[in-house]
């Protein structure tokens, strides 16, 4: 199932301006040689685990469908808080709330521990493989998981004519892929794939090939504090002159981004980053960092997505279990992990989990509206990107995986129809994966494990 885009491509434009090979990950396709399908579409997951707020309290909106007050844990999306510096406008109208979905994948195959299952299956909507490899404290031990994951899948679709197929990319996770508690992607049975948790290593991942060509040569740029987009400041101007106006505002809004990401990366904005040498980054794996982390992740995935660096990326937030303290969250204490608190009973500990789950919610926002302040054809980029958020449990404390909620930001390219408030009752996850395929534009019937039925989600697509 796999597509590529028809028209001139990005390469071969270049080649006929004499432009730089340097420049093709920042450079959009022009409008003037584009077809309208020249516009991809983008797929980006969020999961954070345990961050649920012990749902349904704090989570569900009220009113109606189409008419509804969001809850103080998607209060973000209604606009006025200001996130890493951006102030975030309305994005009501930009996303659907889904409840009521049950993720019956987990509950098949061997039992490993609640969130291990969950989190292993929300994407592949399969069960985990028999064996004896993990051990979560649930009733049996496990294998890896058992298939392909929807990104992936995704992936191998949309994925083909860009540098990176997809970006996995994490926050506070730091458990390779020798741990089941820190993967959710997997190319195929067995095949988890890594999640690259520094930012600075996945920086230099996706945009070191256009800063050198050796480690040495980009040791020595990095110390010097020299920015990316100077070494082909030329080429950029010279290219501007024969794109059309638009572009020129979209490619200046790409290199910004960039740049403000090389910035942050090299400490430039102030004490929070020290920098010994070649711009040393902070400690990604410190919790009191995780703020400044998740910021330049999402902004690397942002950057990658409109630079054409890839169409398919995910964040995932922590592990299973997760073990982070939030004392950076303004009302939570931090003596306890996030993981600990959904396990605790008492109304203080009920408060911090709604709190963080808050904080994860104004992320997911913050990164909507950068995508949302980005013009692309007709609309903006978030238009024609489907953001899916998850978590692996829906009340943690009881390892609940049914009745699971999930928000789904962007429309899409067209496809998704949003400013919804849609309930099902017990309907099979794997409806939701198939949904998801369906409006990246892959005809398909069923996803995952073909004991949970055909068809998508009612009222999705």
């Amino acid at each position: 199932m796999k597509t590529r885009r028809k028209g001139l491509g990005r390469r071969s434009f270049l080649a006929g301006i004499g432009g730089s090979a340097a420049i093709v990950p920042f450079l959009p396709l022009p409008h003037s040689v584009a077809e309208v399908g020249d516009i991809p579409k983008r797929l980006v997951v969020f999961c954070t685990p345990n961050a649920n707020g012990f749902y349904p309290n704090g989570f569900s909106p009220t009113g109606n469908e189409t008419d509804f007050t969001l809850s103080p844990i998607l209060a973000p999306f209604g606009g006025g808080d200001t996130v890493h510096g951006l102030l975030l406008g309305n994005l009501q109208s930009d996303i659907v709330v889904l409840e009521g979905i049950d993720l019956e994948a987990s509950y098949d195959g061997p039992n490993p521990g609640a969130h291990l299952a969950g989190q292993n299956s929300v994407l592949t909507g399969r069960p985990l493989m028999p064996g004896n490899l993990f051990d979560g404290g649930g009733s049996e031990t496990s294998g890896w998981g058992s298939g392909i994951s929807i990104d992936q899948f995704v992936a191998d679709a949309i994925g083909q004519d860009t540098p990176f197929s997809s970006l996995e990319l994490g926050v506070h996770n730091f458990g390779g892929v020798s741990d089941i508690r820190f993967v959710m992607s997997y190319r195929d049975e067995a095949a988890p794939l890594p999640v690259e948790s520094d930012p600075y290593a996945a920086f230099d991942r996706v945009f070191g090939d256009f800063v050198a060509d050796d480690p040495a040569q980009l040791a020595r740029i990095r110390y010097e504090r020299q920015s990316v987009i100077d070494f082909v400041k030329a080429d950029l101007e010279a290219a501007k002159g024969k794109i059309g106006q638009a572009d020129v505002h979209k490619l200046d809004a790409h290199l910004e981004g960039v740049r403000s990401i090389e910035q942050r990366l090299t400490g430039e904005l102030g004490d929070a980053c020290v920098i010994p040498e070649q711009g040393n980054p902070i400690n990604p794996q410190q919790d009191a960092n995780d703020e400044t982390v998740a910021r330049l992740q999402m902004d690397l995935l942002v950057a990658a997505m409109t630079c054409g660096v890839t169409n398919v990326g995910s964040i995932l937030w922590g592990g299973a279990t997760n073990g982070g303290k939030f004392g950076f969250v303004p009302g939570v204490s931090g003596s306890d992990s996030l993981h600990s608190l959904t396990h605790r009973d008492d109304q203080a500990a009920k408060d911090e989990v709604r709190l963080i789950a808050n904080w994860y919610m104004k992320q997911l926002a913050y990164f909507a509206q950068r995508l949302k302040d980005i013009p692309e054809g007709d609309g903006t980029m978030l238009d024609n990107t489907l953001i899916v958020w998850c978590s692996e449990t829906s009340v943690a404390s009881a390892h609940n995986r049914r009745n699971m909620p999930f928000v789904l930001v962007g429309k899409g390219g067209g496809a998704l129809e949003t400013g919804r408030w849609l309930q099902y009752d017990g309907a099979v996850h794997n409806k939701l994966l198939v949904s998801i395929a369906r409006i990246m534009g892959i005809e398909t019937d069923q996803f995952g494990s073909a004991t949970y039925g055909t068809g998508g989600l009612n009222g999705i697509a």
